[in-house]
């Protein structure tokens, strides 16, 4: 193998981990990955509901599973969990509503972890806030998104955000544009935001 194919290969990102706070019916879920992953389940157990969470944290893509043709697929319609019954039960989360996707990742280079995410701040249906974040030299384990007592779970808004015992600057926190395009300089990925979006929608878009 020649040096350069030896630097591709190290260099390469590996995804170890994926958590879902207050987004759709996952209200902290963490999720282990390793290699290829591949999820399965019966229609309406979330499959798409985690690929649509991956897409946005990357690139802010909110063209969510097209093939489904879901008009009520949106970022706060996600936050919320819109569980699309009548009444006023339709909504799981009612009232301001902080959310988090985070992604951790092992890059072999630095042989370190580092996490990036997005958090979502939900006042109403028209004050809300999305901001991402890269964290290097950081596991999601490392991070406080949220504490649970009761069975009640309490998520932190990012000025709250604690990391190894400190609370993360404001400054880390970036708007969609420059904070996507953080997100995948991090990983390594150097074609622009709308590029990799196009294809990870595309790759995403499915008719069962």
């Amino acid at each position: 193998m020649s040096k350069v194919m030896m630097l591709n290969e190290n260099s390469r990102k590996s995804a170890t981990k994926l958590l879902l706070v207050n987004w759709s019916r996952f209200s902290n879920v963490p999720i282990e990955l390793e290699g290829s992953t591949l999820f399965t389940g019966v229609n309406g157990s979330g499959k798409s509901t985690v690929l649509d969470a991956m897409t946005y944290m990357h690139t802010g893509n909110t063209r969510f599973n097209m093939a489904a043709q879901d008009r009520d697929r949106n970022v706060i319609s996600y936050v919320r969990g819109d569980t699309k019954s009548e009444g006023k039960s339709r909504f799981i989360r009612e009232g301001e509503v902080t959310s988090y996707i985070a992604m951790e990742f092992w890059a072999p280079l630095e042989k370190q972890y580092l996490v990036v995410g997005v958090c979502i701040e939900y006042v109403n249906e028209t004050s809300n806030t999305k901001k991402w974040f890269v964290l290097k030299n950081t596991k999601i384990d490392d991070c406080v998104f949220y504490t649970m007592k009761d069975k009640k779970v309490t998520v932190y808004p990012r000025y709250e955000l604690m990391v190894k015992g400190k609370k993360v600057p404001s400054g880390e926190f970036i708007n969609r544009d420059k904070g996507t395009e953080q997100v995948l300089r991090a990983l390594g990925l150097r074609c622009g935001v709308e590029k990799y979006k196009a294809k990870l929608v595309k790759m995403m878009s499915f008719n069962p």
